[in-house]
């Protein structure tokens, strides 16, 4: 699994980017107060950063429909877990249901990156796709755009 996580550019461009100042504070309240799928998000502004593709409504909705079950069946009940045990104390559990949380996130991500290959759309600038993809999708959400996101993403242009 490893080697898999190291070879796919998305799972990279993900790590790097979440690691930055503000954006892993700012994408879990975009999940927790609205309803954000963080590697959806997380896709759709590296197809800006690495490809200048513009996303869709119809693209988000291709993207939804391709990981809602496994978010909603898989990864959600176990985030749920990781929280209630962090809650009850349980270090030791909380690290090892952590762990398995972040592979079901990489699989998450590569169902998603294997659609990059597919997707056709208006190219841009990698800059105004990054914050025209990201808002988009916060904006389907009833969220606002994701500023450390997007200054984040812009700085590995």
């Amino acid at each position: 699994m490893s080697n898999a996580r190291d070879n796919n550019p998305l799972w990279r461009f993900s790590l790097d980017v979440y690691a930055a100042p503000g954006v892993s504070s700012e994408c879990l309240d975009l999940q927790d107060r609205h309803g954000l799928d963080v590697n959806i998000l997380l896709f759709v502004v590296w197809l800006g950063v690495a490809r200048g593709l513009t996303v869709s409504p119809a693209h988000l909705e291709q993207l939804n429909a391709t990981v809602t079950e496994w978010q909603r069946d898989v990864v959600c009940p176990v985030r749920a877990v990781r929280r209630r045990v962090k809650s009850l104390g349980r270090s030791d559990l909380y690290e090892e249901i952590k762990t398995l949380e972040l592979k079901l996130e990489w699989a998450e991500q590569s169902m998603l990156f294997a659609l990059a290959s597919v997707l056709d759309g208006q190219k841009t600038t990698s800059n105004n796709a990054v914050a025209a993809n990201a808002s988009l999708y916060a904006a389907s959400k009833g969220a606002p755009a994701p500023r450390a996101l997007i200054a984040a993403a812009v700085s590995r242009v």
